[in-house]
């Protein structure tokens, strides 16, 4: 079963999410902003495969980096739905088990311009247990699939954008604690629901098959 990703869109600078220390996500890896050197956009489907060819091009690594790459990489995506600017846009996140690949990987400066730690949101204590406050079953998702909201998290609005950061649904959800996947005729592929309420924008990746 695919962890479906509980994400925060902040729009902001890269340089804010910085850190000393690698943070480890509750799934036991570790995730690094990668900001690709290249003249195209990686495309929405943009994965591991992707990424290492990028670093065969350019850097020309050797077998035994290719081989720890390979071993160590578990995901590559872009990083964000939304595109606001170019540096974002050649933005990918890689998902790994190693907590030095950002010393790995920026060596090879012909291909890589930044590496950074990304850290998982954490909310205070005296906030929900948002996680909890949505579930979508059965997962992979498909046009069977359903949306459960626990009412007394409050979101009102709920929009559907692909991965390109198109927005192809815009729905009230004021009170409504069961959705039918059914009516929005989605194709396979990435999306990204966004649940909102006056106080809070939450946002799931699902993939849907």
């Amino acid at each position: 079963m695919k962890k479906i990703t509980l994400i925060f869109i902040t729009l902001i600078s890269l340089q804010s999410f910085s850190q000393d220390t690698p943070c480890v996500w509750q799934d036991g890896f570790y995730r690094y902003y990668v900001r690709l050197i290249t003249d195209n956009i990686p495309a929405p489907d943009f994965n591991k495969t992707d990424f290492i060819n990028h670093l065969i091009t350019n850097s020309n690594p050797p077998n035994s980096d290719l081989i720890f790459l390979n071993n160590s990489i578990t995901e590559v995506y872009p990083s964000f739905p939304i595109f606001i600017n170019e540096y974002l846009q050649k933005t990918v996140t890689v998902v790994c088990d190693d907590d030095s690949m950002d010393t790995f990987l920026i060596v090879y400066s012909e291909s890589i311009e930044l590496v950074e730690f990304q850290c998982e949101a954490e909310l205070g204590v005296e906030d929900f247990d948002w996680k909890n406050k949505i579930k979508i079953y059965p997962n992979p998702v498909s046009e069977n699939s359903f949306i459960q909201i626990d009412i007394k998290a409050g979101f009102k609005n709920l929009k559907i954008h692909d991965i390109t950061g198109k927005q192809l649904y815009s729905i009230k959800i004021e009170n409504l604690n069961l959705i039918d996947f059914s009516p929005f005729m989605l194709k396979n592929g990435i999306y990204f629901l966004t649940f909102s309420s006056e106080n809070l924008t939450i946002s799931k990746k699902i993939i849907y098959k």
